[in-house]
């Protein structure tokens, strides 16, 4: 199964994308989580100590004809059996990898392999326009999650991006989940369903915990206070088992 996860920066995409990981790993579902932001070094916020070994990075797959073996770009999460990480790792750059539209097959190819070694893969999808794997998860996603913290900029920014969700997602008859993360107090969810005519699939509550520790991946920080331990009962009963069942369906 292939989840995309998708949203403006800030949104908290990356620390769902962390829980949707665990949530998984914890029901004996071997899941990998893939951050597809190609411009800075994205796996020693979430897993610190990781190996520096260039040939592990996601970026290298770019240089290879087609990739055969995922499972050596895969990092462990040492606290959750079954559950791995791929993405940029301690050196690499906003220059190390050229990315954009023709880099497309490698990308397809990088998913493809994962599919044969993993049950459940997540695509933590950058906001860059030629991120390729973004254009991988609107084609061959089972689900496309939608990330919004509900204020005007990110209003803005879902009409700009709703005429291409709309159009490939109809193409692979594909659903959108739309999820409201209260990312800051004054975000006001009704307001922002009437601007964008957007229906939540769920609405996630504040927490201060989640916005500090927004795109880190340090999964302990969110139960530390009574909002994050809210916060991770809304996202198990509001959206995590509403994929899962219809991924049962």
């Amino acid at each position: 199964m292939i989840i995309a996860i998708w949203g403006k920066s800030g949104t908290g995409k990356s620390v769902i994308a962390n829980e949707l990981g665990r949530f998984y790993a914890q029901r004996g579902k071997v899941t990998v989580v893939v951050d597809t932001d190609m411009t800075q070094p994205t796996l020693p916020p979430r897993l610190p100590g990781t190996p520096d070994n260039k040939k592990t990075s996601l970026g290298t797959i770019f240089a290879l004809p087609q990739v055969r073996d995922a499972h050596m770009f895969f990092h462990q999460q040492t606290k959750e059996t079954g559950l791995f990480f791929s993405g940029l790792i301690k050196d690499d750059n906003y220059l190390s990898y050229e990315i954009g539209m023709k880099q497309y097959k490698q990308a397809s190819f990088f998913v493809t392999a994962c599919q044969d070694v993993t049950d459940v893969i997540i695509l933590d999808c950058s906001g860059q326009r030629g991120d390729p794997f973004l254009a991988v998860a609107l084609d061959l996603a089972d689900h496309f999650v939608l990330v919004h913290a509900p204020d005007t900029k990110n209003a803005c920014w879902y009409l700009a991006v709703k005429s291409l969700l709309s159009k490939k997602r109809s193409e692979n008859n594909g659903l959108i989940y739309h999820i409201a993360n209260t990312v800051q107090k004054h975000h006001a969810v009704a307001e922002y369903e009437k601007t964008t005519g957007v229906q939540f699939t769920a609405m996630l509550p504040f927490s201060r915990s989640l916005n500090e520790m927004d795109g880190q991946g340090h999964f302990a920080s969110l139960s530390c206070d009574r909002q994050g331990r809210v916060w991770q009962r809304h996202f198990k009963s509001d959206f995590a088992r509403i994929l899962e069942s219809d991924s049962h369906g």
